[in-house]
């Protein structure tokens, strides 16, 4: 799935027109690749648990109502549903860290990214070495 994930990204880059391609930075580009496509790729994994999640609940709460009765049982689901609102908020504010770190490393890769060419003009016109051009 990873594979396709990475060729739909970059046939996508492909049929983009100059005008979209200039919106675009290398750095998102590079997100898209390595961030986005591997929550898609460790997901994956779990996506039976939207259907298999409630068989699972209702055969809990079956069991637990035979051995301890229907009132534990109960507080026991109740228990376990209040704390889905929690994760969801805990989820949502760790979302919004990620958010934050792919913009800063957006911004890192254009600015590499803008020196390595720097360095590569420097180089091609004569100019003194470049310390990065030996990482090529």
């Amino acid at each position: 799935m990873r594979q396709q994930c990475i060729a739909a990204v970059y046939a996508k880059a492909l049929r983009l027109n100059s005008s979209s391609i200039a919106d675009v930075s290398p750095g998102k580009i590079v997100n898209l690749v390595s961030n986005d496509v591997r929550r898609f790729d460790d997901a994956l994994p779990f996506w039976c648990f939207l259907w298999g999640g409630p068989f699972e609940l209702a055969t809990v709460l079956i069991l637990l109502s035979v051995q301890l009765g229907a009132a534990a049982a109960f507080a026991g689901v109740a228990t376990m549903l209040l704390v889905i609102p929690v994760q969801g908020t805990l989820v949502s504010y760790i979302g919004q860290l990620r958010t934050n770190t792919a913009k800063y490393t957006d911004e890192r890769v254009r600015l590499a990214g803008e020196a390595i060419a720097g360095c590569l003009a420097v180089k091609m016109l004569g100019g003194t070495s470049c310390p990065f051009l030996p990482l090529f």
